[in-house]
């Protein structure tokens, strides 16, 4: 049995070779392996090797054939490439963490709103406060700060829209001098702009958080909610583009119980820490220049 199987192999194995050999490739392959020494690598083929017993042997006629079928192929891609591999395209799959396709896909947002129409805007001075709040008593105030879709009114320091506030409407309606300062309050905030809007919409900008945060809060009445972010870009979408005027405010610090003076002296920002008894009740502070 091992005999047929062994002489099943090699016919096997002769066919296989002359089929291989018929071939264009095999043809090449058969002219290397029998007369063709022509390269290094080729000529390897020819080259002796050592068996198990520790002696020289040359390779069968098999052997160096399949050999330089092997160099012979690896020469005919090397023609065909150029020596390069090509690199495929990536190919681009979604995940489920890939928002960004999904995400340009949702409908427009609020920052894409239509404008909102103002014919007049008028600041309130601080002998005015006892008017505004009269005619106002009854409004229901929706506020806006900053929300998802950041704008450079939320990202701008405070102290810097603060001096340009200062350019548009002169100065605040109201800020924190305007009370008894030696006394603890329930909020501190730095400054406020009441304004009117086309005669008959109420308006609120305060400071966030103090001089060392970022961005505006603005408050309307509730009936204008769903427009308040277009109310907002249309009154102080322009002071983005006005020059920054001189002011001071004070400021005072919650988490660490200090006060200071803030502002702009025209060149440059400060704030200077001072004691709370610096400070006169119902008395702004002044610009000190030399």
């Amino acid at each position: 049995m091992l005999a047929s199987l062994s002489a099943d192999y090699h016919v096997l194995w002769v066919v296989t070779v002359l089929v291989v050999l018929g071939s264009p490739v095999g043809a090449q392959a058969q002219r290397i392996a029998v007369d063709d020494t022509s390269t290094p690598m080729r000529r390897a083929a020819y080259q002796t090797q050592v068996n198990d017993s520790g002696t020289e042997s040359s390779p069968s006629l098999i052997e160096r054939y399949q050999r330089a079928r092997l160099q012979m192929l690896s020469e005919h891609i090397e023609q065909k490439t150029r020596g390069r591999v090509s690199v495929a395209a990536p190919k681009r799959f979604r995940v489920p963490s890939d928002t960004l396709r999904s995400s340009l896909s949702k409908p427009k947002s609020s920052v894409d709103s239509p404008a909102f129409p103002i014919s007049n805007a008028r600041a309130v001075h601080k002998l005015e406060r006892g008017w505004f709040e009269k005619r106002f008593s009854s409004t229901r105030w929706s506020f806006l700060g900053a929300g998802r879709h950041l704008t450079p009114i939320d990202t701008t320091m405070t102290r810097v829209l603060r001096a340009k506030l200062q350019s548009e409407f002169g100065n605040p309606t109201q800020v924190l001098a305007d009370f008894n300062l030696r006394k603890p309050r329930d909020e501190y905030v730095q400054f406020e702009y009441w304004v009117v809007v086309n005669d008959s919409i109420p308006v609120k900008i305060t400071d966030a958080n103090g001089a060392r945060d970022r961005g505006l809060i603005v408050s309307t009445s509730a009936k204008y909610r769903t427009q308040l972010f277009a109310l907002r870009q249309a009154l102080l979408g322009s002071i983005m583009r006005a020059a920054p005027s001189p002011y001071v405010d004070y400021y005072f610090e919650t988490e660490r119980r200090r006060w200071y003076r803030t502002g702009y002296d025209g060149s440059s920002y400060f704030l200077d820490r001072i004691s709370r008894y610096e400070t006169t009740p119902g008395r702004r502070p002044w610009l000190e220049t030399d």
